[in-house]
């Protein structure tokens, strides 16, 4: 308390603290992260949490931790980041047990309220990678996935940024499996010689 009384640079005064506690007090480091000032700093303070709570196996922690969280965060590019990094985060850890991606589903309504186009086309390609790509389990989010990816990405209207999002798309699928990445791949270059 005498932290953020004491401090005009809240955020900067408050960091650390608020990674420290992120392990082993991930509510008592939330809650700090609520106290700064304004909501810059709250969501920069979130973030900072959010980081340092992730550094587990995504088996080993609280999703509903992770979700609420970002739920407390402003919309804008600060919360963008968080999903984005929840995604890669994910994607790194991926292929994911089956009971452990169900616990993560809900990163699909936040990956939905994402506003940029570019971030959303990426972390739909990463948690499409975290819930195994080209399996057989979970057909129907894998889908879905696809079929919102598509979407984001149609919706870009800006060509030379399509096609760099498309071969980025097409690069991160292939750690998957080929099906999918060929898809994008060859869109993305029928896209390009239009150009």
């Amino acid at each position: 308390d005498s932290i953020l009384k004491g401090s005009a640079g809240q955020y900067m005064a408050t960091r650390s603290v608020i990674r420290a506690l992120a392990r082993t007090r991930p509510s008592a480091s939330v809650a700090f992260a609520l106290q700064l000032n304004t909501l810059v700093r709250r969501d920069l303070a979130l973030l900072d949490f959010l980081e340092e709570f992730i550094r587990q196996k995504p088996a080993q922690l609280d999703a509903s931790t992770i979700f609420s969280t970002v739920r407390l965060m402003g919309k804008g590019w600060l919360r963008n980041n968080a999903v984005a990094m929840i995604a890669e985060y994910l994607a790194q850890n991926s292929p994911l047990a089956p009971d452990t991606v169900i616990s993560y589903l809900p990163l699909l309504a936040l990956l939905e309220e994402m506003d940029l186009l570019s971030e959303k086309c990426d972390a739909y390609s990463h948690f499409y990678l975290a819930i195994g790509g080209e399996s057989t389990a979970h057909s129907a989010q894998r889908d879905h996935i696809i079929e919102r990816l598509t979407s984001s990405w149609q919706c870009i209207d800006v060509g030379w940024k399509k096609v760099d999002i498309g071969f980025k798309i097409s690069s991160t699928l292939a750690k998957s499996g080929v099906t999918r990445a060929r898809a994008f791949l060859t869109s993305t270059e029928d896209l390009r010689v239009d150009l």
